[in-house]
């Protein structure tokens, strides 16, 4: 702590008479100074009276007057003076005082310094007070101290009664929980059964500050963990943030790239047959004047001969056209001035090819957004692959739309993509058959494998890498990305519970090992909770963040089969397959059922894995491969 010269040098001295303060008083700035020095600093100040504001010495920070048309000499008397600063002054000279003087001897009306404090009595002594004071058997053994400028006093500080000024706090009444002083016990508490003085309840607070402070300890402790988490979040989505740029940027460099090389190739072959179109139209043009000339020379042959008096002139001209010398007829060659169907295909492609366009511009999904509508009927668009699929995730990956496939039957993951206008895909080995599929960033899935008790993260290029093989405590089937928190939410059959695992696979709380029985379908909702398609309860589930059952599927008089995958819709909707009933049912966010969308009308046979994408619902069917229907409104 600093002594009474640190605080009078470092705190109380004037900064412009470089004394300590008289009469302090303090500017808006928080700066303070004597109230004689700010005076005669503001009547050297030519400027002050034009501006009508206070400069301080020390920042130059103007404050404002509250009466400005007095004088300047007056305006240092309006600023309110510090009390802080008055009340630290009078607190160290009377503390000062008191040390400097013999408490006993002041007693007997004499003035004698001191040179010995007690600790204990809180009095300052001379010697000769000392030497009594250490002859006394009550104070024989008391702490003290001989007074130097560097020795720490240890003085008790004293709280004063509210009610009974001149009394000093002493005692502490248990049944009104109060410190009291001795008045306050005569007047008010003489009914209390438990008065004691605060000095013997002082262990007993001790226990309990000792309990708080632990507690505060834990809980100071639980919020750096948290903090410390929060700001791995923040690094963690602070990267995500740079790849999706990169990411992004990417997509639409190669989606310019795209529309660019469209319009090139569209504009040369606009240019080529243009200009094969304008030859043949000119070619015609020429041929069509020269036989226009002809039979306008002849026209007017014709013509003459009519006007003529003659009736030899018209007989001569009769028969020449008679005989064929004079031709009326158009020819064939002269006929045939136009193009022909042959010549007009490739214009009409063309205009075909423009129309086609729009399909390009489509498949790149600039600005286009796709609105699930409830009532709409689905459309089969095409279909991938012949083989069986448990689980489906459709992402773009450089432009191109890739589906990543899990199989029962095998022991491997797939993904199909198209690639000049041909189909491709690709494959990744697993220790045992894969279930579940999440996506976890844009070209990056996780995937179950229960037998093996693993997550295995995967990249796709849109062809398959394996990134990451994470070892979990149970065999997991359902799996879902928790973005919020960047965890995972992973169904266990055999323990009928969903677990949160963090990104290396440890297990980090369990939401319910009640509500579940069989969670091997999950869904993150857009509130960050889950929905969850139980095969064993015939019914989709879903939680809060915190675990706590938030709604449940409503079929009315009917129930699922066997209900396996799951999709979410733009508009909420929930999606759900039922594998034995061949069919996908619609719910609402709420589980009121709405429709069967797909039946065996529709193709299904045994639907298992559900992915919505752009306005198409990937439908992975257990035995007969994906099959893609269009949803748009």
């Amino acid at each position: 702590m600093a002594s009474s010269k640190q605080l009078t040098d470092n705190f109380l001295t004037c900064s412009i008479c470089t004394e300590v303060f008289t009469d302090p008083c303090t500017l808006q700035c928080d700066h303070s100074f004597c109230r004689a020095c700010i005076t005669q600093y503001l009547q050297s100040r030519q400027d002050v009276t034009q501006s009508r504001t206070i400069p301080c010495p020390y920042c130059r920070q103007t404050a404002r007057v509250p009466d400005p048309t007095r004088p300047v000499g007056e305006w240092a008397g309006q600023i309110k003076p510090s009390h802080i600063i008055l009340g630290l002054m009078e607190s160290l000279d009377a503390d000062a005082k008191d040390i400097a003087k013999c408490s006993l001897c002041e007693q007997k009306g004499e003035t004698t310094p001191a040179k010995h404090w007690c600790c204990e009595c809180e009095i300052s002594m001379c010697d000769a007070c000392n030497q009594v004071h250490g002859m006394i058997p009550v104070s024989c053994d008391h702490d003290v101290l001989d007074i130097k400028e560097d020795v720490k006093l240890k003085k008790k500080r004293k709280v004063k009664c509210t009610e009974h000024r001149k009394n000093d706090l002493e005692f502490y009444c248990n049944d009104c929980e109060k410190a009291v002083c001795h008045s306050c016990c005569i007047l008010y508490h003489r009914k209390c059964d438990a008065v004691v003085t605060v000095e013997s309840k002082c262990p007993e607070m001790k226990i309990i500050l000792k309990d708080k402070s632990k507690r505060l300890t834990e809980e100071i402790c639980d919020m750096n963990s948290k903090i410390s988490e929060n700001k791995l979040l923040l690094v963690h989505t602070k990267q995500d943030k740079s790849e999706l740029q990169s990411q992004i940027k990417t997509f639409c460099q190669a989606a310019r790239d795209l529309i660019t090389k469209k319009e090139v190739d569209l504009l040369k072959v606009l240019d080529r047959r243009t200009d094969e179109r304008t030859g043949k139209l000119q070619s015609c043009i020429k041929t069509a004047e020269m036989a226009a000339q002809r039979y306008q020379q002849r026209l007017q042959f014709i013509q003459r001969a009519l006007e003529s008096e003659s009736v030899m002139d018209t007989y001569e001209v009769y028969q020449a056209c008679q005989s064929g010398k004079i031709e009326t007829d158009v020819q064939t060659e002269d006929a045939d001035v136009g193009l022909s169907q042959e010549e007009w295909r490739p214009f009409i492609n063309m205009h075909a090819d423009l129309d086609k366009l729009s399909t390009v511009l489509d498949d790149t999904y600039l600005g286009v957004v796709h609105v699930f509508d409830p009532q709409s009927s689905p459309a089969l668009y095409e279909t991938i692959g012949d083989a069986g699929g448990t689980d489906i995730v459709v992402l773009e990956v450089n432009v191109i739309t890739t589906c990543v496939v899990t199989y029962h039957n095998v022991s491997e993951i797939k993904s199909f993509y198209s690639r000049s206008n041909t189909m491709h895909h690709s494959s990744l080995s697993t220790d045992n058959y894969a279930w579940g599929l999440t996506k976890v960033r844009e070209n990056q899935v996780a995937v179950t494998v229960p037998n093996a008790r693993q997550i295995i993260t995967v990249k796709v290029t849109p062809d398959l890498q394996i990134v990451s093989n994470i070892q979990t405590p149970k065999m997991y089937y359902g799996l879902t990305y928790l973005t919020n928190n960047s965890t995972f939410a992973a169904g266990c059959s055999d323990s009928t519970c969903v677990d949160i695992l963090d990104m290396s696979g440890h297990l980090l709380k369990t939401l319910t090992n009640t509500a579940v029985k069989c969670p091997n379908f999950i869904l993150t909702s857009e509130t960050g909770g889950l929905f969850i398609s139980d095969w064993g309860k015939k019914a989709v589930i879903g939680l809060t963040a915190n675990g706590d059952v938030a709604c449940t599927s409503n079929l009315g008089l009917n129930t699922f089969k066997v209900n396996r995958g799951i999709a979410r819709t733009s508009t909420g909707h929930i999606l759900v397959a039922d594998k034995v009933a061949d069919k996908v049912v619609l719910f609402t966010e709420n589980g009121e059922y709405v429709r069967d969308v797909l039946t065996a009308k529709e193709g299904m046979d045994e639907p298992f894995g559900l992915c919505l994408h752009r306005g198409l619902l990937y439908v992975a069917q257990w035995k007969s491969g994906v099959r893609v229907y269009n949803f748009k409104k």
